[in-house]
């Protein structure tokens, strides 16, 4: 389970004391810890060690929004790499792509962006310096970065400080994830994309799908600003009301989402880590 580096003690004792990992990489381990022995300057080895799980799960994630919760999404590799595929196909990544790591790892989409990139074949500019650092941009350039993903406080930073002087001449897209960015911010990075003749695309995405739902494509903008998009390939969504039943176009409702890529179900603790798929595909966006 991939977690921020900083993590405050409160949060890392209570993730530890529930699932009790077999390999603890940390600095220092929070008091309370006592069933663990320092194997390297930061790895922490876990004394009692037999737990079996179901063979078919591979990684579990902090929920969205929600990075120092005990609560945490348990996904397949056959997730994992369905939404890989789904983005390289919605982005067209061929091995001339070349991504920084502009969002954490410990963050779904972030990690999305490294997971899809491998699946083309492509390359990753790993920085760790912020995207309000000149440092970050230089390496964007001398790199020639081809793309740049960011979530909504991100955009609200670089329309601030002027993408327009920041971008490298090789930047071809920009991608936006998770929440639903302002109209008027879309439109900004949209008249930008057009003058510059890079792409915008959006996403509507959650953890609990690994990193995407649908992609809202550069030319669906900007008559469709505000849209969720079209789901990815695989994916199907749909609207139920109060019935239960499936309700036509332009109706109100409950959105349903069906794709390889939505996890196997939540985990509280390492018990629920050996439950095995709870929810065949199907996932209600925003539950």
């Amino acid at each position: 389970m991939l977690l921020p580096h900083d993590l405050d003690d409160a949060a890392a004792a209570r993730l530890i004391d529930r699932y009790a990992p077999e390999l603890v990489l940390r600095e220092v381990l929070p008091d309370n810890i006592s069933d663990y022995v320092r194997i390297d300057d930061r790895l922490w080895l876990r004394r009692a060690r037999n737990t079996r799980f179901t063979p078919i799960w591979r990684y579990f994630c902090p929920r969205s929004g929600s990075t120092g919760s005990p609560k945490a999404v348990r996904l397949s590799k056959s997730a994992l790499e369905a939404n890989a595929r789904q983005i390289a196909t919605a982005l067209a990544l061929s091995h001339e792509e070349r991504a920084p790591t502009s969002l954490p790892l410990a963050y779904s989409f972030g990690l999305s962006v490294v997971h899809s990139r491998l699946f083309a074949g492509a390359a990753l500019i790993l920085t760790g310096d912020s995207v309000i650092n000149c440092t970050f941009w230089n390496v964007l350039s001398d790199c020639e970065a081809t793309s740049f993903a960011g979530v909504p406080t991100t955009y609200e930073m670089l329309r601030r400080l002027g993408i327009e002087n920041l971008a490298p001449k090789s930047l071809k897209v920009l991608t936006q994830p998770g929440g639903a960015l302002e109209p008027l911010l879309v439109k900004h990075f949209h008249d930008f994309t057009q003058a510059r003749g890079v792409a915008f695309t959006s996403y509507m995405g959650q953890s609990e799908a690994t990193a995407r739902i649908a992609v809202l494509p550069p030319e669906a903008l900007p008559a469709k600003i505000g849209a969720a998009g079209l789901a990815v390939m695989d994916g199907r969504l749909w609207i139920v009301g109060e019935d239960g039943k499936r309700l036509p176009h332009n109706q109100q409702g409950r959105v349903f989402y069906q794709d390889p890529n939505v996890m196997m179900g939540l985990a509280e603790s390492r018990a629920d880590l050996a439950r095995g798929d709870e929810l065949g595909g199907i996932l209600i966006p925003g539950t």
